[in-house]
């Protein structure tokens, strides 16, 4: 076999193997040469609150819950319902003003148009049931 050219390339195109990896004789331990060696790991700190404090309110945390008299949203059921009416474009958005809007596009007879369907609520429950309101609405009357 060749030896190895100075690019690691042995001639006939076949790559050099690799050098073995060094190792030290036991009991011996590396000496420094200048390379700073690697951080200790952080340690996990755990924070515990005073139990006089009561937890801050989910929306102080940014998370809103759902209110009084709204149920969750079943989000996969609402896009099912767009998908099998073929909607082409289904966005949700919530508007800097406030509440929440959804807009759904369908395609119609005329393939260069589209039937638009919008609602806003202040509520993503409200906005949801109008929006599939007027979807029924709409395949109704095709």
């Amino acid at each position: 076999m060749s030896a190895p050219l100075s690019n690691g390339f042995v001639p006939g195109g076949f790559a050099a193997p690799p050098p073995p990896p060094r190792t030290l004789a036991p009991g011996r331990q590396p000496q420094a040469s200048g390379i700073a060696a690697a951080p200790p790991k952080p340690t996990a700190v755990r924070a515990q609150m005073d139990d006089d404090m009561p937890p801050p309110p989910p929306e102080q945390l940014g998370v809103a819950g759902v209110r009084k008299g709204e149920s969750a949203v079943d989000w996969d059921l609402v896009h099912r319902r767009f998908r099998e009416a073929g909607a082409t474009c289904v966005q949700f958005d919530h508007p800097s003003q406030g509440g929440c809007r959804l807009v759904c596009l369908l395609p119609t007879a005329h393939s260069d148009r589209t039937h638009r369907i919008e609602a806003e609520a202040a509520t993503e429950a409200e906005v949801a049931r109008l929006a599939l309101s007027q979807l029924e609405e709409w395949t109704r009357k095709k």
